[in-house]
């Protein structure tokens, strides 16, 4: 039974990524139209036109949040009030999908659900980059929508997301000296 179930989820979570990689590849769901979105320099993603900026309260680190429609995205870098969890899928979440992969060689866990509020159902999109057990995040992005299709769109936008090249360390005295000796 506990094979079964494996064997399923893992089929699952399969579909999940290949449907996700064939409409991202495919002609209509072009980024062209889309403007570059660059936080402080400390890294950039993509977004459609036609969202919108929206005032956000005053913080330590970089906060942001856009708006379309029903659809918001909301991103935090280095949030102060890190969430860690005990169990990461509560038992309001349906249809929970969780995801890892890398962002420039920084772990990024992307899960999805939706939940029931005030009788409609919300589409949630999560992105965390970093030690998230840990509660150590570098940045959370999410985004949230009474669309299904905001999903696929959040798959697009999280694609999107870069970090610059870490700027190569430079030599110390000690190795500029043991260079010129050689």
């Amino acid at each position: 039974m506990i094979v079964k179930s494996s064997i399923s989820k893992f089929i699952s979570v399969f579909v999940m990524m290949v449907c996700c990689s064939m409409i991202l590849t495919a002609p209509g769901s072009s980024t062209g139209d889309w403007r570059l979105i660059d936080v402080e320099a400390l890294f950039t993603f993509r977004l459609p036109n036609d969202f919108t900026k929206r005032d956000t309260a005053a913080s330590q680190t970089p906060v942001g949040e856009y708006r379309k429609g029903s659809t918001n995205l909301v991103f935090r870098w280095r949030p102060a009030t890190a969430v860690t969890f005990q169990e990461r899928r509560q038992t309001w979440m349906n249809d929970y999908e969780e995801l890892t992969s890398r962002i420039r060689g920084k772990q990024a866990n992307i899960r999805t659900y939706w939940k029931m509020t005030n009788g409609v159902r919300v589409y949630h999109a999560e992105l965390n980059v970093g030690n998230w057990e840990h509660g150590e995040l570098e940045l959370y992005m999410g985004l949230e929508s009474t669309g299904e299709s905001a999903l696929l769109l959040a798959a697009q936008i999280f694609k999107s997301v870069t970090f610059p090249t870490p700027i190569p360390e430079r030599p110390n005295a000690y190795q500029r000296r043991v260079g010129e000796l050689s």
